[in-house]
């Protein structure tokens, strides 16, 4: 196996974009995990907040936004490393 940190530097994962987000919450009920990998902020007057740690990766929340503001970005690392 590979040292946990590692993964949040090489694996993709989703990224809401601030611009596009209405926090609606959409995106924290679909996540499938009981221990949320995202979190609404205090009183939702920003954009949910991820816990990458807790992601799956599954991209349910990018699935369900209406206003397609969740995109899937790998890390810069990721793609220094991993050439596609």
């Amino acid at each position: 196996k590979y040292i946990p940190f590692l993964r949040n530097l090489l694996v993709r994962r989703p990224v809401i974009d601030n611009n596009k987000c209405i926090k609606c919450g959409n995106c924290v009920e679909a996540c499938p995990i009981p221990k949320k990998a995202l979190k609404i902020s205090k009183g939702k007057m920003r954009p949910p907040v991820y816990n990458y740690d807790n992601c799956i990766r599954c991209y349910c929340c990018q699935e369900m936004c209406p206003k397609n503001a969740i995109g899937v970005k790998t890390p810069f690392l990721g793609r220094l490393l991993i050439c596609r």
